[in-house]
């Protein structure tokens, strides 16, 4: 449905399809014909920034009317919005069942493609500049070091081959 009459017509629809989540990012990439994953990457940048970005995921979740929403006004938004959180939330994580059961089935280990070498460059760059303005002021010793171990873990979990152990 078009808003171009309504006060929501400068707001970017959350798509029903090509969503991970709430559609944000994927309705932000449609209406500026940008990436889904340099949004995605933008907000994931975000969160190191004290949490910035799960609020203003939250925020534009909420306040983002669904692509067949019929609202005239942010606060009918929200309250369509709201009121579907909960079907929304069990459909996500019935796919994320769904996709941690085919990496079960996947080969392992997965090639590391040019693209994901380029987002990882990108989110390198990213946090390098966050942390030139300060925004990881809240970072010391004993933190980067828990940081560390969890991502140490992360990474061990994560590239188990069938052989391992993966189940």
């Amino acid at each position: 449905m078009t808003r171009g009459g309504s006060a929501l017509a400068w707001m970017p629809p959350r798509p029903e399809s090509g969503r991970i989540v709430g559609g944000v990012c994927a309705g932000i990439a449609q209406r500026y014909d940008l990436d889904p994953t340099l949004i995605r990457l933008a907000f994931l940048l975000l969160v190191f920034a004290r949490g910035l970005g799960i609020v203003a995921y939250a925020l534009l979740w909420a306040f983002m009317p669904a692509e067949r929403s019929r609202a005239a006004t942010l606060v009918q938004a929200a309250a369509e919005n709201v009121r579907t959180w909960r079907d929304e939330l069990g459909s996500i994580g019935a796919g994320l069942r769904e996709a941690w059961a085919r990496a079960g089935e996947a080969e392992w280990p997965r090639p590391l493609g040019r693209r994901w070498l380029a987002i990882l460059l990108i989110a390198l760059g990213g946090v390098i500049l966050l942390w030139s303005f300060g925004a990881f002021s809240w970072l010391t010793g004993p933190r980067i070091l828990g940081l560390l171990a969890v991502t140490l873990g992360a990474a061990a979990l994560l590239t188990l081959t069938r052989e391992d152990g993966r189940r």
